[in-house]
């Protein structure tokens, strides 16, 4: 079994990579005052003009910032986030359109419904799946779908 803290860290440095502009974290840095990050410019050169790694900083972060603070740097800095952007973790969940990071995992409530789809459609339901991506014209959960189209893809395929 893993090390619950290292697998904590190593989610956090993928939601930092995946939700966040690499300046911005620079600046979330700054903020706390970490050495690293404060060697930079708000561009990201130090006084001999070489550039600071990315990897670093998002390393630095991950180990040192607590959830309360990372939470606290996703509410203050909306500005600085990718915003198409949704990360969904075993730790984290970071919801783009409300530009909300929420300690836990929503995973179980997406299992939920899948498994929904699966006890109403049975060996169908990864051709109902299937069809609902193909489908969506907006890309938001079942808002522009015809139903109908839906459940006839699925039992054609």
């Amino acid at each position: 079994m893993a090390d619950t803290g290292a697998e904590k860290i190593a989610e956090r440095y993928i939601l930092f990579r995946k939700i966040f502009q690499p300046l911005a974290l620079l600046r979330i840095g700054h903020k706390i005052g970490d050495t690293y990050c404060l060697q930079f410019n708000e561009n990201g050169y130090d006084k001999s003009y070489n550039y600071y790694k990315e990897d670093d900083v998002i390393s630095r972060l991950a180990e040192g910032l607590s959830d309360d603070q990372l939470v606290e740097a996703v509410r203050r800095n909306p500005e600085a986030m990718y915003s198409y952007s949704r990360f969904v973790g075993k730790y984290y969940t970071f919801d783009n359109a409300k530009r909300e990071l929420t300690v836990g995992s929503a995973w179980p409530e997406i299992l939920s419904r899948l498994e929904e789809v699966f006890r109403k459609h049975g060996r169908a339901a990864w051709a109902v799946l299937k069809a609902y991506l193909e489908l969506r014209e907006d890309r938001s959960a079942w808002s522009s779908c015809d139903y109908s189209r839906l459940q006839y893809k699925a039992w054609e395929g």
